[in-house]
């Protein structure tokens, strides 16, 4: 069958069209794909997760450990990789240390329980014998302190409570603090420092050879 010159030339025209519309629409595709990959997730689950996004990244660590006197019986230096995980639900901590003697990695979790009001995590470590310990606890906005309570058992079974602060100083350091509790009394354990690493020299030197601004 023929089409006139006419049909013909319709069609041309339809064809000619669809085919810009599907060039524009791959364009457009392309280019809000690119975008979502470029710019990070902004949105949290809940307002309560905002405070972690100064936690992510790399933190150096240095742990001072106590007697039950109050005496340090050891220093131990090791680092700390915070991200987010399940759509800025929660966050995934990566803890590890190293003395002469042994080496310690811990996984931790820490999300927003609402239906408690409050932070809840778990903490699993290679050191104990007896499961996860179990985590949670508040806020202070006007502190900048996150208090903890932390529950788990010792190798006899026996229900073992620490008190957690984590002090906020400013976007480089914090102090974490942990407390064993004996009944009315609490007995430092442990304390941590955290501290942002230091920008490698190369890459200072390297920042300037191209021209880069340094930013204090």
């Amino acid at each position: 069958m023929f089409l006139s010159l006419k049909c013909r030339n319709r069609l041309k025209s339809f064809a000619f069209f669809v085919s810009l519309t599907s060039i524009f629409w791959t364009h457009e595709l392309v280019a809000q794909e690119k975008k979502d990959l470029a710019e990070p997730i902004a949105d949290y689950s809940v307002p309560q997760m905002a405070i972690f996004e100064g936690w992510i990244g790399v933190w150096n660590v240095t742990e001072h450990h106590f007697d039950s006197k109050g005496h340090v019986i050891s220093k131990v230096k090791g680092t700390e990789e915070v991200n987010w995980i399940l759509d800025k639900r929660a966050i995934r901590r990566s803890y590890r240390t190293k003395s002469a003697s042994r080496s310690y990695h811990a996984i931790g979790t820490l999300t927003w329980d609402a239906s408690q009001s409050r932070y809840s995590g778990t903490w699993y470590d290679d050191a104990s014998t007896t499961g996860p310990t179990l985590t949670h606890g508040t806020w202070s906005e006007s502190t900048k302190v996150l208090e903890f309570v932390l529950e788990s058992r010792a190798a006899d079974g026996s229900a073992v409570t620490y008190r957690i602060v984590d002090k906020w100083h400013d976007e480089k350091h914090r102090q974490v603090t942990t407390y064993q509790v004996r009944g009315d009394a609490l007995v430092k354990r442990l304390e941590v420092e955290y501290q942002r690493p230091a920008p490698c020299p190369e890459t200072q030197q390297s920042d300037r050879m191209i021209g880069v601004p340094d930013i204090d």
